[in-house]
């Protein structure tokens, strides 16, 4: 069971995201700036912005930092004194979370190499017939599983740690083994990741909530089980699923290294904002390329969706008086634009088609993104439900543009 039952249930849904913070991420290593924190924490900020900062002052805090701790604090009674928040305080909820947290990771254990085959043996047999997403490569999912070096085995949750990570080495292999957009990779990918195909998406206030946001995830069928391990052994169980949490492998090199102040910015980001960023680039170089090639220079104009480009023109042109400098049309094209160019029909047939196979698989791509990348972009807790969505997505629309 996810120890965040254990004390979610008194909690109000502030208070539920402090803890969830603590139990999906390692708190000790979202620091990175305090001069950043002191100087949003000096100015005038409304209520809203006092509760966001002191659940990020929690989120960066490291153990043992005393300056940090008092920063915290008078966070924390900035946004109670504007927001009328009672009960118990973030420093309290910290301390708390923080002991939660390691009691969660102090559950898990390494099984041995026999035992894992014999559990992974097991779930196979149970599974028979039951689900198509362990058909692919099972020899190399069984090797990969017992290739781990961090503990990951839940005893109490035996069958939900053995089927999370078979679910993520089967999500590897299928990407590295077939076409990423396959006849039937996306109705191989549905039972873990969940159904995208007919979403009404929340509001953008919704998606900022990462507890909003992982209850969307899990309405829409995605496997909880595939995150439900600790920092450690999700990274290495990625790793080890050809899945790491870094997005750049999969550009090539004139891609990665084209621009180099545009490197300069990946590096002063978190690496969710990196990889969505590099991922962007590739994809916005991508359907310029392609769209040049079918339709000539002026695509912008004539291929874009029906006021698509007058936005564009007003944005480069406001950023021509900011920058003296005009940048091509597609610069300013927005991540729901990407879809719509993909989308339009004549698009769709002359140029896509052949790269993405079915529209409603490419479609369920950026759906899945689309809450994470609003969570990236407005500075929000990123949990390991996002970082699996966004890596999984990425990485197979990155290698299908690599296969056009």
């Amino acid at each position: 069971m996810n120890p965040l039952t254990e004390v979610g249930a008194n909690l109000g849904a502030y208070e539920r995201s402090i803890v969830r913070a603590a139990a999906e991420l390692d708190v000790m290593s979202l620091m990175r700036d305090r001069a950043d924190i002191e100087a949003r924490a000096a100015g005038f900020l409304s209520p809203d912005q006092h509760r966001n900062l002191a659940l990020d002052l929690f989120q960066r805090m490291p153990t043992g930092s005393e300056l940090l701790m008092q920063e915290m604090q008078r966070a924390d009674a900035l946004a109670r004194e504007a927001a009328g928040l009672h009960g118990r305080s973030i420093s309290e909820l910290a301390v708390e979370a923080a002991s939660l947290h390691q009691r969660w990771e102090e559950a898990f254990r390494l099984p041995s190499a026999m035992e894992t085959a014999r559990l992974y043996q097991e779930q196979v047999d149970a599974l028979q017939g039951q689900s198509m997403l362990f058909h692919d490569k099972p020899g190399q999912i069984m090797a990969a599983m017992t290739s781990m070096t961090r503990p990951w085995l839940n005893d109490p949750m035996l069958d939900h740690s053995v089927l999370g990570m078979m679910e993520m080495q089967t999500i590897g292999a299928v990407l590295r083994h077939s076409d990423p957009f396959g006849a039937d990779i996306g109705d191989l990918l549905r039972p873990a990741l969940g159904d995208w195909r007919e979403v009404v998406m929340p509001t953008v206030d919704v998606l900022m909530d990462p507890v909003a946001r992982t209850a969307l995830y899990y309405d829409k069928g995605y496997s909880p089980d595939l995150t439900a391990f600790p920092r450690g052994a999700f990274v290495e169980g990625m790793h080890h699923a050809g899945l790491d949490l870094d997005s750049s492998e999969d550009l090539d090199d004139d891609e990665a290294d084209a621009d180099e102040t545009l490197e300069a910015s990946f590096a002063r980001n978190r690496s969710t904002f990196d990889q969505l960023q590099r991922f962007e680039v590739a994809l916005r170089r991508f359907i310029d390329e392609r769209m040049t090639e079918a339709f000539g220079p002026d695509w912008c104009i004539t291929q874009a969706p029906e006021g698509t480009s007058d936005n564009w023109r007003q944005k480069q042109a406001t950023d021509a008086k900011a920058t003296g400098a005009i940048k091509p049309l597609i610069e300013f094209a927005d991540f729901t634009d990407y879809r719509a160019i993909i989308e339009k029909k004549q698009n769709w047939k002359t140029v896509f088609a052949p790269v993405f196979n079915r529209s409603t698989d490419i479609q369920e791509s950026f759906q899945r993104l689309y809450p994470v990348r609003i969570a990236t972009m407005h500075a929000r807790m990123i949990t390991q439900d996002d970082e699996m969505l966004l890596t999984v997505e990425t990485r197979r629309i990155l290698r299908a543009i690599r296969k056009a």
